[in-house]
């Protein structure tokens, strides 16, 4: 599945979660009554249309900010550590639920101001006219309680903040469709129990589960649409087969490959190594390093390099992009931090141990071979390759006579090791130590 396609998923699992959890207990505050909006008479009280000063609707608004804003802000910074993401829930939560409850509040005041103070009654169709302006009121707040709290939790600044707005309309604009759908289901709740004399408030309870169970999904998904469309940090091909792609650089750290599974991938052209080239995160800045590839920077080789806004990139055949909207570490550009990574190594069954080095280690029966088994008739000269970067392991057959297995299967494409992996070549059985 598409990396933006799950974080939209995940976020709006998120929200909606929130919204069902934030109804289920906030509205178990309800008073049991019976709304006089189910009745026969034709009129309905002012106080009626109104809900911030209720108790349920107090607890549930506020924890259906608090717990949307305080959950997507947290899962955004957590690769940041615990330490920033406990900021995060402590700035956006409470954050989320204020302005949450507030944008009903601003609301509640507006139909005060239009129809009268509480106790006052009127007719239910004037009602209904005089609400739609503090109704767009609520939409507009809602969308904004829902949103800039996150962008603020994550860390205000510009990208942050016009990345806020984004959310904020998606919102409204998600919200706003979620409730058309969704209204008609609710008013037929009502209508349905009122009819058969049942218990409209476990009803009305039940239209409220699902209201602000849209509202939370509408947030969740709007912040991912909104991370999606307006990315920080991205990369796009400019020329090669995978022209015009794009791949937002939203984890610690970006493999480049032709390998299936690495997070920049290229098709194969035979100038795409497996595993070519990583992009690592350092604060809001970025940097490239060469894993044996061979790798340009603006057009001159480099091993490894600060990248800036604009910079093109050479992988093989193909030219990527570098673009980002954050700041940065500046101008002034540090060293590239060293790569830490123990070295791996096979261990055959003689106890012999063959040390495996950053990038492509080939496995044969001759003597010029990275890893030799001179002594292993069932070895072809060129058996296999094994590719080796920061943090993987991968195995690919050469076209051997007798085949490559990890773990009792064939090797029919490139295939990841891990510690204690199994690996036959031919008759001669190793094992990966990492």
């Amino acid at each position: 599945m598409h990396r933006g396609l799950k974080r939209i998923l995940l976020m709006s699992g998120i929200g909606a979660a929130a919204g069902a959890v934030a109804a289920l207990i906030g509205y178990s505050f309800r008073e049991p009554d019976l709304p006089s909006v189910l009745s026969l008479d034709s009129t309905v009280k002012v106080d009626e249309l109104t809900l911030s000063n209720e108790m349920w609707a107090i607890v549930g608004l506020s924890l259906l900010g608090a717990l949307v804003c305080g959950g997507i802000a947290t899962v955004y910074v957590a690769r940041k550590g615990p330490a920033r993401m406990m900021l995060a829930l402590f700035v956006a939560a409470p954050l989320g639920g204020f302005l949450c409850w507030g944008a009903r509040w601003v609301m509640d005041q507006m139909i005060y101001s239009s129809l009268g103070g509480p106790g006052t009654r009127i007719d239910m169709l004037d009602a209904s006219n005089s609400t739609l302006v503090p109704w767009a009121v609520w939409q507009l707040g809602c969308g904004f309680a829902l949103a800039m709290p996150i962008a603020i939790g994550i860390g205000l600044n510009k990208f942050t903040f016009l990345r806020g707005l984004i959310g904020s309309a998606l919102v409204m604009v998600i919200g706003f469709v979620l409730g058309i759908v969704l209204t008609p289901l609710i008013i037929a709740l009502l209508l349905f129990t009122f009819l058969a004399g049942g218990n409209a408030v476990d009803t009305a309870r039940a239209g409220d589960v699902i209201y602000l169970f849209s509202l939370g999904a509408a947030a969740g998904i709007a912040f991912g649409i909104a991370e999606n469309v307006y990315k920080p940090v991205w990369l796009k091909s400019v020329r090669g087969p995978s022209e015009g792609r794009q791949w937002s650089l939203a984890g610690q750290l970006t493999r480049i490959g032709s390998m299936e599974g690495v997070e920049v991938y290229l098709p194969p052209d035979g100038t795409v190594a497996p595993v070519h080239a990583q992009v690592q995160s350092e604060d809001d800045a970025h940097f490239i390093v060469d894993l044996g590839g061979g790798l340009t920077v603006n057009g001159a080789p480099a091993q490894s390099a600060w990248l800036k806004d604009g910079d093109q990139l050479g992988v093989g055949s193909a030219l990527i992009l570098y673009r980002t909207r954050l700041d940065g570490r500046g101008k002034e550009q540090p060293r590239v931090p060293e790569l830490h990574v123990k070295q791996p190594c096979l261990v055959d069954s003689l106890g012999n141990r063959h040390l495996l080095h950053i990038g492509i280690n080939v496995v044969g029966r001759e003597l010029g071979c990275d890893v030799a088994f001179t002594w292993e008739p069932s070895v072809s000269r060129r058996h296999a390759e094994l590719t080796v970067g920061p943090g993987y392991l991968t195995v690919r057959d050469l076209g051997s006579t007798n085949g490559t297995f990890v773990q009792g299967q064939p090797v029919t494409g490139e295939t990841s090791l891990q510690s204690g992996s199994e690996v036959v070549f031919g008759r001669c059985r190793t094992t990966v130590e990492l």
